[in-house]
């Protein structure tokens, strides 16, 4: 890694800030060459004994620029800017699954009911699973031409101080990710492109439908092919009162879009796509998108101890016990995150044996038209502290939440889509719950 900034003092009103960042990730490899990883989707077989793939990094240069400017001279406006260029290294959460499950040092097997019950081997499956065995296997594989995931940045801001005592702040800010890590299935039927250029998947022949890859009955790939924008407005007001009290209050509107996404996440893939042949038919809000969150704090300096209000001439003993205790509170309130209503089986898979018998009737189009769910949560918390010493603090909190949630038709992900031949009538399945809960929690602690 190789880091250079510099700070460039155009005129007393102006100043710039330049840097680049260059940042190189080695790839992956095993003492003994025991690799082995599919170079495209259709090999037939995972090629052996080379780098699990190829280093998208040795150009990762990010240049960035800010700059801070006072219009008027006189210290009360300054307006404020910058844009850089960040990439995301590639670490162990890209091919964590992928890694060790290749042939000929790993088996993975789906074996489906239907192959079992077939042969009505049980209790005796030994003979049944060492012919499945042989194959088709599941794999999960790591693109072998891999690009290095990045994000572009940008802000502007204007800050105004209104008094000696309270300043003022908006400001807007954006972002566009690019070859952001996915993960897909594509072990699915190949889907037939319509007269209009709508996909088609036939759930009721997807045994018999054609393959990407035949060789094998799942077919995980973990590649680069996501992409997000964000855009918020954000404000600001801070009002001190006095030397002991302090109060702000901040504001952001914002709207977050990806085709794929995960809040919590220890490894690619947490993410469902719909569509492996067509990652843009997820672009959507994110799973970590808030529209509406608003916040207010206040830190409160207790008038106790040596020079205050009460008890100002304490001896130094005492101003050790009473003195330098503050009170700080803060309260959230913000529309929660989506969450989306999904299936556990994909319909259309090749290891399903296609849609329920019930729902399997002509003409009939299935259509998971589910609502999102968007929460909508408030918050509240109160700290009391003190410092013991110059490195130590002690604190009590209390913090109560209450998230309620609410139904929202907001536009979004359609999980899965199931259509049949003649889509002459529709199937459609909403869920509606409302649920009330409020969590309280107190902590103490010294640091």
């Amino acid at each position: 890694t190789g880091v250079q900034t510099c700070a460039l003092p155009i005129c007393p009103k102006l100043t710039l800030n330049l840097g680049v960042r260059w940042e190189v990730t080695t790839v992956v490899t095993e003492k003994y060459g025991r690799l082995a990883s599919l170079r495209t989707a259709a090999d037939p077989f995972p090629t052996v004994g080379q780098a699990l793939y190829e280093n998208p990094t040795l150009d990762n240069f990010m240049p960035r620029i800010g700059f801070a400017w006072d219009p008027t001279g006189n210290g009360k406006t300054s307006l404020r800017g910058g844009t850089g260029l960040f990439y995301e290294p590639l670490l162990a959460r890209t091919y964590l699954n992928s890694i060790d499950r290749q042939p000929p040092f790993w088996t993975d097997v789906d074996v489906r009911t239907a192959d079992i019950a077939r042969v009505n081997a049980f209790p005796n499956l030994t003979p049944v699973l060492a012919q499945l065995a042989q194959g088709p296997a599941a794999l999960h594989v790591t693109d072998y031409n891999l690009s290095s995931p990045y994000v572009f940045q940008w802000n502007l801001s204007v800050q105004h101080m209104l008094t000696p005592t309270s300043v003022v702040e908006i400001g807007y800010t954006g972002s566009r990710g690019n070859h952001l890590t996915s993960r897909q299935d594509l072990a699915v039927p190949v889907p037939v492109r319509q007269a209009d250029g709508r996909l088609f998947f036939d759930p009721r022949r997807n045994t018999t439908a054609d393959l990407l890859n035949p060789n094998y009955s799942r077919l995980e790939w973990y590649s680069t092919g996501a992409f997000s924008k964000y855009h918020g407005l954000r404000t600001s007001f801070t009002q001190r009162m006095g030397a002991d009290l302090n109060l702000q209050v901040n504001y952001t509107f914002a709207k977050a879009m990806d085709n794929s996404s995960t809040t919590i996440s220890g490894e690619v893939g947490d993410s469902t796509t719909q569509n492996a042949y067509d990652m843009n038919a997820d672009y959507s809000l994110a799973d970590f998108y808030i529209k509406h969150n608003f916040v207010t704090n206040f830190t409160w300096m207790l008038p106790i101890g040596q020079g205050k209000k009460i008890a100002g001439n304490a001896g130094r003993l005492a101003n050790a016990v009473i003195g330098g205790w503050q009170i700080a509170g803060v309260f959230s309130a913000l529309t929660g995150t989506p969450m989306s209503i999904t299936s556990n089986n994909q319909l259309s898979h090749t290891l399903f044996g296609g849609i329920a018998e019930e729902l399997q009737k002509d003409g009939v189009e299935l259509i998971s038209a589910l609502p999102w769910l968007q929460p909508l949560m408030a918050g509240a918390g109160f700290q009391l502290g003190a410092a013991l010493s110059e490195r130590e603090a002690a604190d009590v909190a209390v913090r109560a939440d209450a998230p309620h949630l609410v139904v929202g038709r907001q536009h979004g992900r359609v999980q899965a889509v199931e259509e049949a031949v003649r889509p002459a009538q529709r199937v459609v399945a909403v869920v509606e719950p409302a649920v009330s809960l409020i969590q309280f929690a107190v902590g103490a602690r010294v640091r």
